[in-house]
């Protein structure tokens, strides 16, 4: 959508659950499908291109965010653990 006029410029198929997107909007990060061990993936937002799987956490990631430049994900579950990734390894 390009703001204030609310016209849609693009469209893409559903990317699941999403929990964050670069400042860009170049990547997202989103569940991975309904694994129970938290796993998320980084992935190109048009393309639908999977850049990255970060497995690690216990629960489910509740949510995410890409620091400014887009170089980091910080992760969170609803237990409160976090952690903070390097996007571009």
């Amino acid at each position: 959508w390009e703001l204030p006029s609310f016209r849609r410029v693009q469209t893409t198929p559903p990317l699941g659950k999403v929990l964050g997107m670069t400042a860009d909007g170049t990547l997202v990060v989103r569940q991975a499908g309904f694994d129970p061990a938290g796993v998320v993936e980084v992935v190109e937002a048009m393309a639908q291109t999977i850049r990255a799987r970060m497995p690690g956490h216990r629960q489910p990631v509740v949510d995410a965010a890409f620091s400014r430049d887009g170089s980091r994900l910080a992760t969170l579950t609803a237990s409160d653990e976090l952690r903070v990734w390097d996007v571009r390894t």
